[in-house]
């Protein structure tokens, strides 16, 4: 009996090691040339913006509404989140800044509706759902895209097979999109869009990130397609990092503070990046150069509220949509930093 036992424990940790080593080689980027000249020509067409000089501190904020994993369109007319509906499920709302209307846009579909990623026209949004798992897939989760412009109409799905789809984002051309998806490896995805005949489908996917046992998370990625932000690992033991696939050079580590959803976001051109860390109950905030070392901003009262809960970063890096959580409550602002009037505000207060 004891002889038994013994070779039943070092069975198992034969298999505990041969796991670990599998784990940590299935870790890592995947680089082609193809990515690489595609980085490059898409980095070639995007133009830096003038920036506003402004001070690291809050000037004001205001509140916006209640959710999480905010982001914002090309031109930041809307702000997109995830919120919890009248019927107890998360769905899919937006707040148009200059109306302070507030819509949301996937009630009255099944199932939790997560973690919204809007095309840069504003025209369509992704996100990710449960509504398809079943008994025997209970841990199924499917990419969705809902158009957002013209007559009301439900929204397509994506994805298909049993895997557990999520976390998508628009790649940089706005002509691809880029996701996690785990079944029994973690791995981050990129795949074009396909159009025709008012259908709307993925082209074949191709590997950008793999996150062996643990699921591999994009958090954002730059207009100039220069760093995509991932993270990974499991829940104790979290990491996140920047990684470009322009150059043949390791990734850049940043905390693992940092490694939840929308914890990461750029300016309009790709040159500013916006960080939040969760600090126990509190929020810290850094911003600066996406290849320099940023800056923290002093959030005062607004950080102290509660932890963070994504960050979406105005295109001029000049204010941000910020979500927090406290226990059960949630809540989204609208904070603008403390900044020089542009020229044209000073040229309109001398006329």
């Amino acid at each position: 009996m004891r002889h038994a036992a013994r070779k039943l424990l070092m069975s198992v940790a034969v298999l505990f090691v041969a796991g670990a080593v599998w784990h940590t080689s299935d870790r890592g980027l995947s680089r082609s040339a193809a990515l690489r000249d595609a980085v490059l020509d898409l980095d070639s067409r995007i133009a830096l913006r003038a920036r506003r000089k402004c001070e690291p501190r809050v000037a004001s904020f205001e509140p916006i509404g209640a959710g999480g994993a905010p982001r914002l369109d090309a031109d930041a007319r809307f702000v997109w989140f995830e919120t919890t509906g009248n019927d107890g499920h998360r769905q899919i709302a937006r707040f148009e800044r200059a109306t302070k209307k507030l819509q949301c846009l996937s009630c009255g579909e099944p199932g939790d509706n997560r973690r919204p990623a809007p095309h840069p026209s504003a025209r369509a949004v992704l996100f990710d759902t449960d509504r398809f798992a079943a008994a025997a897939r209970p841990f199924d989760r499917e990419l969705m895209v809902l158009i957002t412009d013209g007559p009301p109409r439900p929204s397509r799905r994506l994805t298909w097979d049993a895997a557990r789809d999520t976390h998508a984002l628009y790649d940089p051309s706005g002509l691809g999109i880029v996701w996690s998806r785990f079944a029994f490896a973690g791995r981050a995805l990129r795949a074009p869009l396909k159009l025709g005949h008012g259908s709307l489908a993925l082209g074949r996917g191709e590997l950008l990130a793999r996150g062996g046992f643990a699921a591999v998370r994009p958090l954002a990625w730059s207009a100039d397609a220069r760093s995509l932000a991932l993270a990974g690992g499991f829940s104790f033991a979290p990491w996140a990092l920047l990684a470009d696939f322009a150059i043949d050079a390791p990734a850049r580590a940043l905390p693992a503070a940092s490694a939840f959803d929308a914890s990461v976001s750029y300016s309009a051109d790709g040159s500013l990046l916006a960080r939040t860390e969760r600090d126990g109950a509190a929020t810290r905030l850094w911003l600066g150069d996406t290849r320099g070392q940023p800056t923290e901003i002093a959030l005062a009262s607004l950080g102290a509220w509660g932890a963070p809960n994504g960050i979406a970063l105005a295109p001029a890096g000049d204010g941000f949509a910020l979500a927090q959580r406290r226990g059960a409550e949630e809540r989204l602002v609208w904070a603008q930093l403390a900044c020089q009037p542009e020229r044209s505000e000073r040229v309109g207060a001398t006329q």
